[in-house]
């Protein structure tokens, strides 16, 4: 890791072991149902999803259910729920788990047909998001959903530090997006979180899009 990631990391290493109600809000557990159904006439049985900041990853079964094999990428184990945990450390778990920085995605993190990176993008460092949405279209094949929250954090107080380190409003970051991906669809609630639905650039063939 670089030193700006081992910061990071010994960051939310502390929150997830020091502040338990943290992880008592889990963003993927509402915005599963929606990317499941925004995507509902492409996603088969047998195709990958990467989930990018996965967090406690409770919302894993239900992507498991719809015949998703999931890896999870977070920069903490410690983030991952206790039922979770057990199942990506069971012997001959198809459930992933890589322990990584966003910006320094290995080789290990190969691509995958969908990627979903839920709550996640505003916690990192501004002159990391280029190299993040970068790595992010390179993984992707097919499509995939981010959410983003456009205001200050509630819990880094409770550590003495600041998580949400890029406070930018909707339209910075679908400039920003906009490099890398296709907004298919987009959703602002309350002015407070951006919901995107996305094709990578460069897609060869663009699948139909569900309007219903």
């Amino acid at each position: 890791m670089d030193p700006l990631s081992v910061k990071e990391f010994e960051k939310y290493e502390k929150i997830w072991t020091q502040v338990p109600e943290y992880r008592e809000n889990s963003p993927a557990e509402d915005l599963i149902p929606l990317f499941l159904w925004h995507f509902r006439e492409e996603i088969h049985i047998g195709q990958t999803l990467l989930d990018l900041g996965c967090g406690p990853a409770r919302s894993t079964p239900l992507l498991q259910k719809a015949g998703l094999t999931v890896s999870l990428v977070d920069i903490s184990i410690n983030s991952l729920d206790p039922e979770i945990f057990i199942k990506v450390h069971q012997a001959g778990s198809e459930l992933l788990f890589h322990q990584e920085s966003l910006w320094e995605l290995s080789s290990e993190i190969v691509s995958a047909d969908w990627i979903i990176c839920f709550d996640v993008l505003e916690h990192l460092p501004e002159e990391k998001i280029e190299d993040v949405l970068k790595g992010i279209r390179e993984r992707m094949r097919l499509g995939g959903a981010f959410s983003i929250t456009l205001c200050a954090d509630l819990f880094g107080e409770s550590i003495g530090e600041q998580l949400h380190l890029t406070v930018k409003p909707a339209q910075w970051w679908k400039d920003h997006i906009q490099r890398n991906f296709i907004i298919e669809e987009e959703q602002l609630l309350e002015d407070q979180w951006l919901i995107l639905f996305l094709r990578p650039l460069g897609l060869s063939h663009q699948p139909n899009c569900n309007t219903a």
